[in-house]
């Protein structure tokens, strides 16, 4: 039996007073996402070279999209055990971006 609830990412994007952008995103289809993404990155990782230990920092290996991947997924999951609240509510000029978790 199912008895988790439905957790879901309500993305809202106003433009200009009257045009409205809403996206509603589940986080079973985040997490499975992820999860799918980090399967890739970990296969991609036998194959990649070693990253080069000059201290230089500019450039973006695989391991370090594994680990923003995996950093990622601990965050989503942590965003489900807590109750509703708005992530996101920014308003600039005519643009007005709110995330809420739900």
């Amino acid at each position: 039996m199912w008895n988790k609830s439905l957790h879901l990412i309500w993305i809202k994007l106003q433009i200009k007073n009257n045009r409205y952008f809403n996206f509603t995103i589940p986080f079973y289809i985040l997490q499975e996402l992820l999860d799918c993404v980090l399967d890739f990155t970990i296969v991609a990782c036998l194959f990649a070279p070693a990253p080069a230990k000059s201290g230089s920092s500019s450039s973006l290996t695989v391991n370090a999209i594994k680990e923003l991947v995996q950093t990622a997924m601990k965050f989503f999951d942590s965003l489900t055990e807590a109750e509703p609240f708005d992530l996101v509510d920014v308003t600039t000029g005519t643009v007005r971006v709110s995330i809420k978790v739900k």
